[in-house]
């Protein structure tokens, strides 16, 4: 099941990296002096969480393949409890519309280039809404809750190394030389079931 956990949050992870980079709104503003602005919104600039998110979700996917069972459960708790909360911005920006004073605001600070969309005295007169990134994140977010319930409650079982298995088949083969089946994983482990000298401890 943990990779079956690990591909869901996998997934997830992409379907937010997704959602950040598509147009979540489209704003129609005036500035005396420039005229009609027309300029779009990305679900990375109005909820800079979601990349957060995005990026945590994978490294958990890293996680959840890389750890024994008790870290991956620790994994699957957090996850679980990231993409939860990771949906309350997809879910806030489907059910209300979008706050003009903090578009302006957003929309008003420079860039690294020192540019700025809109001036402070810019009036936005219309904000329209582009609900299939949100929605694309929601989902993502939902797919992650399933898959950090899943590693947390089926984290799978330890894998043994190739020296713990030997060791295993050794002892099934002293225990019952004649068993077919001790025969059959001892020669898988690389063992000759023929040569029954005692070892030296």
């Amino acid at each position: 099941m943990k990779k079956t956990a690990a591909l869901l949050l996998a997934l997830a992870a992409g379907m937010l990296a997704g959602a950040a980079s598509m147009t979540w709104f489209d704003v129609s503003a005036h500035d005396d002096k420039s005229g009609a602005i027309e300029t779009s919104v990305s679900g990375a600039t109005w909820s800079k969480e979601v990349t957060a998110i995005a990026l945590a979700l994978a490294a958990a996917c890293i996680a959840g393949l890389a750890l024994r069972r008790t870290g991956r459960r620790i994994i699957g708790i957090a996850a679980a409890i990231l993409s939860a909360l990771g949906a309350l911005p997809f879910v806030a920006v489907l059910s209300s519309e979008a706050d003009p004073e903090r578009m302006h605001k957003l929309l008003s600070e420079r860039d690294d280039q020192g540019v700025a969309v809109l001036t402070n005295w810019a009036q936005i007169n219309q904000i329209d809404l582009h609900p299939f990134g949100p929605i694309l994140g929601l989902i993502g977010c939902a797919l992650g809750l399933v898959a950090g319930v899943l590693l947390a409650m089926r984290p799978g079982q330890e894998q043994r190394d190739k020296y713990q298995r030997s060791q295993i088949r050794e002892e099934e083969l002293e225990q019952d030389p004649d068993s077919e089946r001790a025969l059959w994983d001892a020669i898988d482990a690389d063992i000759d079931p023929t040569d029954r000298e005692p070892k030296s401890k």
